[in-house]
């Protein structure tokens, strides 16, 4: 991951511009929620014996550490959600929370008898399930093509800048995979306006 994130930040060119930025309400929810993932998840994973009794259902020691990993990359990844401040960057971060809320309330349905729903850290854990469903919905409607691709052709081609011939190899089979990418390169849009 170090590797292909210096790679990244290598690359010429420049982000894309905020086109759709976060209400302040919805920033300060995804903080926290980073916040509690990152938290819980160092808790349980540090001093698992300790943490394990605010979870609800019943975590061995190893279990516990297994799970706070697990909130550690939630967090780390729900962490860059408000860095980012645009809805349209944060779109397949919302996708995932929203997958993993549905995913939670699945099990849930199939095994009711091993969570404890009357507790504190039964409602918690539902009421936090909910924000991750609620919260990226505030701004798909509002997302259309036009702001899901504003400034995405600005950037400079990347073909334009492969090193060697592998590389530029490597790279021309990736973007003939990639209708963005080809679109992009045509001057056009991906995907095309309805009008």
């Amino acid at each position: 991951m170090l590797i292909i994130l210096a790679v990244q930040l290598r690359t010429p060119g420049d982000d894309p511009p905020r086109s759709a930025p976060l209400p302040g309400w919805v920033y300060g929810l995804l903080a926290a929620q980073a916040a509690v993932l990152l938290g819980l998840g160092v808790a349980l994973f540090a001093a698992p014996g300790q943490a394990a009794p605010w979870w609800p259902w019943k975590l061995t020691p190893l279990l516990a550490q297994a799970t706070g990993a697990w909130l550690i990359g939630f967090g780390v990844a729900a962490a860059h959600e408000p860095a980012e401040r645009d809805a349209r960057r944060v779109l397949p971060a919302s996708f995932s929370s929203v997958l993993l809320a549905v995913l939670q309330f699945i099990a849930l349905a199939r095994y009711p008898g091993r969570f404890a729903w009357s507790s504190a850290a039964g409602v918690i854990y539902v009421a936090f399930l909910v924000t991750l469903l609620v919260t990226p919905a505030w701004g798909w409607p509002g997302l259309g093509a036009s702001k899901l691709n504003a400034g995405f052709c600005d950037r400079p081609c990347f073909l334009a800048h492969a090193g060697n011939t592998a590389d530029r190899r490597v790279t021309e089979f990736l973007a003939a995979c990639s209708f963005r990418h080809r679109a992009c390169r045509s001057g056009r849009r991906w995907p095309p306006s309805s009008s």
